[in-house]
């Protein structure tokens, strides 16, 4: 008996999946387009707010957000301290000992990055994958992103072979 009352609920189940098919859109219908374009707008706004517009000549050093910092102390990646500090070391005598005129510096935690200024732009950079970083940029060459964490003859010699050649 039990097998027979599934047998029946699942075909009955069935027959109105396919009635469904070329039925009008109802009220309910109309609702979910409102939720889609509703969650649109709210990625369309949270990309506006998470976005840093660059233009021209720079150097974007990219580090992570605080959210993600905090989920590495939490998941015990207690690493994340030394990283950060050697990478934000590094980086910073690297720029301060580059001396090559226009080029504006970006500190982001930003992720997603607009580069207006360049030899593929318009472009648009989801960094998301990317906790450390940097993205060099100028007008009429390719962008260049680099994820390594080093001293600062690393990034110095990145930099002179970018902007000098």
């Amino acid at each position: 008996m039990k097998i027979k009352t599934l047998i029946l609920i699942l075909g009955l189940a069935g027959f109105g999946f396919l009635s469904l098919e070329g039925k009008d859109p109802g009220p309910g219908d109309e609702k979910s387009e409102e939720i889609v374009r509703s969650v649109q707008d709210t990625l369309t706004w949270v990309h506006l707010k998470d976005s840093l517009k660059v233009k021209g000549t720079a150097v974007i050093v990219l580090r992570p957000d605080s959210l993600r910092f905090d989920y590495y102390l939490k998941s015990g990646d207690e690493w994340i301290y030394e990283v950060d500090s050697d990478f934000g070391f590094g980086i910073t005598k690297a720029l301060g000992s580059f001396q090559y005129p226009g080029i504006s510096k970006f500190y982001t935690d930003k992720r997603f990055i607009e580069l207006e200024d360049c030899k593929a732009c318009p472009m648009a950079i989801d960094r998301d994958s990317i906790d450390y970083g940097l993205i060099l940029t100028a007008p009429e060459r390719n962008v260049r992103i680099d994820e390594n964490i080093f001293g600062m003859e690393y990034y110095l010699e990145i930099f002179n072979e970018y902007f000098r050649n």
